[in-house]
Parts: C-alpha cells; structure tokens; sequence
C-alpha cells in the first residue's frame, strides 16, 4: 500500500535473474505493469499475478487515503 509494484516470481525465475545481475554490469529489467511482465535484458519474460484492484490503485496513484478521498 506504498506504492511499490509486489512482484512475485517463481523461485527459478528469481535465481535465473540473479545470476545475469552477477555476470552483467548496468544490468536493468523492464517492469510491464499493464501486460503483468518481467522481461530481462536479453529477452527473457517472465509474468506475474497482481490483484485487478490492486493493479487499478497502482495506475491510478492511489493509496488508502485517495482511495478515502475519492
């Protein structure tokens, strides 16, 4: 509720990721909220699940108070 997109990935998606981390320098993921995506440097996608309401309040920059407030 901070803000900060939850993903979560399997545990050899995750040990896949950190080991290029370990071997690439400037190493960077690209975060696809809307298609609910990891992809890697080299291509590699890996998806994610996030609550549909969840996902809304992100887009939308809400959090518990705006959602108070709208």
């Amino acid at each position: 509720q901070n803000g900060i997109l939850p993903v979560v990935l399997k545990s050899e998606e995750v040990l896949t990721i950190m080991k290029d981390v370990i071997d690439v320098e400037g190493y960077r993921l690209t975060v696809d909220l809307g298609r609910q995506t990891v992809t890697t440097p080299n291509g590699l996608t890996y998806r994610f699940e996030i609550d549909p309401f969840r996902k809304d309040c992100l887009y939308r920059g809400l959090d518990a108070i705006g959602l108070t407030l709208q």
